[in-house]
């Protein structure tokens, strides 16, 4: 792999790190975005998005039509939705590739995703809602023993790592959390989100997101979470455009319009770094 200058060699995959979701001093979530054809092989997939080591990686692959193949894999597994790389992939397209379309449709293995560029750094991306079970059929307690938690619920999947809890925690609880991740992999979740409503002016709601079964101790800025959030947020503030922030290292804020049926998540974006892969390393994977 070599970052950035030389001549590109026939078959090398174009790629990039992105961080997403950046904005009033918070650093985003920095997501792996690499271009690759239809009939690369998982297994290159996989190993490149181990080598990138982000929390997710976006894979890019045209389409014969409008639109691309989008897909995503964590450093250990392909998942099913990726809200921060698919913002991040849209942002690169524009970015990098010159895209010129101020839309742009995402083909993935369960939606098609709609990103649109709102100006030279902020992109608005179309999420499906998804909807929060309100039931606890686990106790999460000791996932998280230094804490007093509410059980709100979980996103109903077929597949559990696809399925994530609900917790809601005070403001002040929140950002001294101890998770036990040895407790939180034994849960019948691939992740696990906790919120509360913002102490911090400006935002309306905060989180953070756990997902050690799936390669992630904690996420550092998480879409896909506010697909959920959205309508828990809108119905308890009663307002329509909320704005969360999520209180991770390095923290990210997003804009959140519940839709219905759909989520609008809003975030600024910014390419940290252009890389080459070179096509003889990802060929020996």
């Amino acid at each position: 792999m070599t970052i950035g200058g030389g001549r590109p060699n026939r078959g090398d995959f174009a790629a990039a790190l992105v961080d997403a979701f950046v904005g009033r001093g918070h650093q985003g979530n920095a997501a792996g975005v690499c271009l690759v054809a239809e009939d690369t092989p998982n297994r290159v997939l996989q190993a490149i998005a181990a080598e990138l080591n982000q929390a997710e990686t976006a894979f890019l692959i045209p389409r014969s039509s409008t639109g691309w193949i989008l897909r995503w894999f964590t450093p250990t597994i392909e998942v099913q939705l990726c809200g921060h790389a698919t913002i991040a992939a849209a942002y690169w397209l524009w970015d990098s590739l010159r895209e010129e379309s101020a839309d742009i449709d995402f083909y993935t293995n369960l939606y098609r995703l709609t990103a649109s560029r709102l100006d030279s750094s902020r992109v608005r991306l179309i999420l499906p809602t998804l909807p929060i079970v309100y039931s606890s059929p686990y106790d999460l307690q000791t996932c998280f023993p230094d804490s007093v938690i509410e059980h709100i619920g979980y996103t109903n999947h077929t597949d559990i790592l696809e399925r994530n809890a609900v917790l809601r925690v005070s403001p002040t609880a929140l950002r001294h959390l101890k998770p036990d991740f040895s407790q939180i992999c034994k849960a019948p979740y691939g992740g696990i989100i906790v919120t509360s409503e913002s102490d911090r002016s400006g935002y309306d709601f905060m989180l953070r997101y756990f997902a050690p079964a799936c390669g992630i101790l904690e996420d550092q800025v998480t879409g896909s979470a506010h697909a959920c959030l959205a309508k828990y947020w809108t119905r308890k503030l009663g307002k329509r455009f909320l704005t969360a922030l999520q209180v991770s290292e390095r923290g990210g804020e997003i804009g959140v319009e519940f839709l219905g049926d759909r989520v609008a998540l809003v975030g600024e974006c910014r390419v940290a770094a252009g890389i080459r892969l070179r096509s003889s390393w990802a060929h020996q994977q």
